[in-house]
This record gives structure tokens, sequence and C-alpha cells, in this order.
């Protein structure tokens, strides 16, 4: 076994623990970062991507909680296993699924450095390959023939989080039914991506392998990610989660503002029950259900809907038709960022192509798009709010205001340059608007890794001519008063 070069971070208020360790013999093929706040391992985490083995977070750490760190640390270090320890209390999370969440796994406290070997072997690069090749050559399944045994003797891996494309360390299974599996991959062999994909769907749910496998279980070197955007198979609950993870800059951004934690609190929950609306509305819709088949044209929508929760609260949005229309009209505002392929005018290329708002207006910015790309470009940036509303407005069970807000969501920039007509902007569309450029201008912000004051300066610059009633509660409630 050789030293592993990378650190474990490890998040935990209880230091003297690992105190014990400095006697194990273990000890020199570790190196531990221990840090006991957790905002000082968020910084960590964004300041230091890819330096880490491994990621162990306390789930009893406070402000932000241990929650908020794992989820920090998968948007940080994608590549890096995240596991949290076995001290869930009561008030924690009552139905935590470390695997649904995307981590690697739970590790007990107390535990040895042995233990570490076991779960962490292939990150900490300290792994005796042949030893676990050895182990594996002990198995003596056929591949593509059915073995009847007992369902504990074998461990489930979520299929939409397997990772593929590195020679496998042990055999994997499908199950057929109770106490029967079939043996798709041989040890040493490679679990390539389109096979795993092939699998997910069929609707194979989980993969398995041998309970004494189990601590070769290592992670492969490409995480399935789209599996999870791209697998239609695998119901919205899962997808929704890609939402949520990518709404953590937010919540990180506002943590870093000084934002009431209540109203960040308040802004993930209904972050979360904007999403089961969503949800009910796609099981009994279509169109909205093709919509939500790629769920990565709504990684903006999620933090834009948080940061209107607490804005439409600080503005007296209360009632709960106000509420779910607001956060509805938030999700959906950029839908009409598709290109069409029956949409002559649009310059299709013959299939339906959705395009990223940002990434439009980078383009655009650039002045380095030319010919077709341009006109399609400019007209998707001009047109997307009415094509947005029209596409939406005939959905049964749409609030007839959702649609207006959805159309108004860039009155203000379209009036400051000549082009809004029409009847007075509702609050409510000023409220999506000033979220919008919010979210954007965070998002820039966080790629280019400037400061606190450079963030402030162009808020305001960007909301000054907002009207008083919407410009006020935003500056109060995200901390940019004078």
């Amino acid at each position: 076994m050789s030293k592993n070069n990378k650190p474990i971070l490890i998040v935990d208020e209880d230091l003297g623990f690992y105190e014990k360790f400095k006697d194990d013999p273990l000890r020199g093929h570790f190196v531990f970062d221990i840090v006991d706040s957790a905002s000082t391992a968020q910084k960590y985490l964004k300041e230091n991507k890819g330096a880490y083995a491994a990621c162990m977070i306390s789930p009893e750490i406070k402000n932000p909680s241990g929650f908020s760190v794992a989820k920090c640390a998968l948007m940080y270090q994608p590549m890096t296993p995240i596991y949290m320890f076995e001290t869930i209390n009561g008030d924690f999370l009552e139905d935590f699924d470390p695997i649904q969440m995307g981590l690697a796994g739970m590790i007990p406290k107390p535990f040895n450095l042995q233990l570490l070997v076991q779960k962490l072997g292939s990150a900490l690069g300290i792994v005796d390959q042949d030893k676990l090749m050895e182990i594996a050559k002990l198995n003596k399944d056929k591949l593509g023939e059915e073995s009847v045994d007992t369902d504990p003797n074998f461990r489930p891996i979520q299929a939409e989080l397997f990772i593929s494309g590195s020679k496998s360390f042990f055999d994997v299974y499908v199950k057929l039914r109770a106490d029967k599996y079939i043996k798709i991959l041989q040890a040493g062999d490679t679990f390539d991506y389109q096979r795993v994909m092939d699998y997910l769907k069929k609707g194979v749910s989980y993969f398995y392998i041998r309970k004494e496998a189990l601590e070769s279980y290592m992670n492969y070197c490409d995480k399935l990610t789209s599996a999870v955007n791209d697998n239609k198979a695998i119901d919205l609950k899962k997808k929704f989660g890609f939402v949520l993870n990518q709404a953590e800059v937010t919540m990180s951004t506002l943590v870093d503002l000084g934002v009431d934690s209540d109203n960040i609190a308040y802004a993930g929950k209904y972050l979360k029950n904007v999403c089961n609306l969503v949800e009910k509305h796609g099981k009994e819709s279509s169109f909205l259900a093709g919509l939500l088949t790629d769920m990565a044209r709504f990684e903006h929508s999620g933090s834009v809907v948080m940061v209107s929760a607490m804005l439409g609260k600080a503005t007296g949005v209360e009632t709960e038709k106000g509420l779910e229309t607001l956060g509805m009209a938030a999700f959906f505002h950029d839908i009409g960022m598709i290109e069409q392929a029956d949409d002559e005018d649009m310059y299709s290329d013959g299939k339906d192509t959705y395009h990223q708002e940002e990434e439009v207006v980078a383009k655009l910015e650039s002045k380095k798009v030319y010919g077709d790309e341009l006109k399609l470009l400019e007209k998707l940036w001009l047109t997307h709010p009415e094509r947005g509303a029209r596409m939406i407005e005939n959905e049964k069970g749409i609030a007839p205001l959702l649609p207006q807000i959805i159309r108004q969501h860039h009155a203000h920039r379209d009036k400051s340059e000549g082009r809004f007509k029409g009847s007075s902007v509702h609050p409510m569309a000023e409220i999506l608007e000033i979220s919008d450029i919010f979210v954007r201008i965070m998002k820039s912000f966080h790629a280019k890794d400037a400061n606190k004051p450079m963030l402030v300066k162009k808020l305001m610059a960007a909301i000054s001519d907002f009207p008083r009633r919407t410009r006020e509660p935003f500056m109060e409630v995200f901390k940019l008063t004078h």
C-alpha cells in the first residue's frame, strides 16, 4: 500500500475523536484535513476543487447543517466520494437516503482506519488490486447464467447512480426475482456507459454485487449524472434532485450575503413544494411531462424559484394560490427558449432544441456568432417570454395569471429598450424578473470567484430602475441596504 497524497476532509465538531489515530499502524496512509466549522468547510470545498480524496461529514454540525455541507461537496467536488457519519438524530432527516441524495454512503462512528481502507480504498489509492481480483476469482458463478442464492448475500447499488468506464473489481448482477440473480459483468471487465444506459432503459432500478465483494466496491472514473437527466424510466422525484442540488449554489451565496437563515430555510421548503406541484401537473399534462424529460433546462429555474420565494414573502405574496402561481411561473419562465422543429421561422435543424438563456446571452455578447445562428439566438432572446406564455396558457389547471407573469418577466428590460407594449407590469412579474437577474449575476460571480462588494455593486446597478415596491424589499431581504 502507498500513502495517499490527497487529504480526507472531515467536517466534525468532535475533534478529540481523531487524536487516537496517531498510534494506528495505518496512520501513515492517511492525510486528514479536519474542520469543525460548517461554513469553513464550505469555503474549503469551493476553493479547493478536486483537492480531496474523500469528504466525511457529521450531520449534526450546525450553521449551516451537515446536509448543506454535503450538498456543497456534491456541487464543488463532483468526483469526490462524499460520506456522512451514522449519527443522525431524529430531527435531522427522518427519511434520509444517502444514495438518493447522491452520497457514496454512510460511515459508522466510532470507526477505525481499517474501515476507511475498506470504504475508501479506491479513492485513497491504497487498494491492493491484485488481492481484490483474487477475491473476485473465488466467485464461481458463470456469466449470463442464473444464480440461486438468498437475497442477504447480495448488496444493491442504485442503477442511475452507477459509475462506469473503468475495470471492475467485482462481479455485477441483476436481480430476476426473490433469491434469483443473473451475472451480467465479470470482474476484470469494463462496464461501459452504453451497457449501463441499456439497463436503465429497461427499467432496472438496482445492480447487485455479492456481499463479500462490498469492500471492493469502488468509484469508477465517470459518474453517470446524465443518466438521471436523460432516462425516462427514472421517476420525476429523482430527477428533481438535480434541480435541488443546483440550487445549492444560490443558498451558499445567500449565506455569504448574510441573508437570514429562516428566509433561506423558507426558500428551500418552497422550492420542494414547487417541485411537488410541477410533478403533479407533469402527470396530468403530456406537454409538461415532455418538458420535464430534461431537467437540465430547469437548473437555473430552481434558483429563481428560491429567490422569488423570499422576495414574494417580503412583498406580501401570502395566499396559497399566489404562492403556487409565482412558484410555477418561476419554474417555467424560460420554456420559450426552445427552438422548435416545426417552427420554420426559428431556423430549426429538424429537432426541438432547448437553449439556456445565459448561454444565449453570452454568445450574443461575444459578437462571435453570425448568419442564421445569430438570427436564431436574437429571436429566441427577444421572443421567449411571449412564446413561453403561449406554450403554457392553455394547459389544464394553470392559473390564468401564470402566462401573464411569464409574458412580462423581461418587461423591465424590454421597456428600457423600447419594445414593451401592453398593460402595466404585474407585481409578480417584477418579482420574477428581479429574481432572474439576481440569480444570473450570482452565477457569473461564482464562476469568476469575485468578491461580495463587486457582486453588490453590479446588483445595485441592475435593479436601480425597478419600482420601489419591488426594489426596496429586495434590498432589505438580500442585505443590500447601505
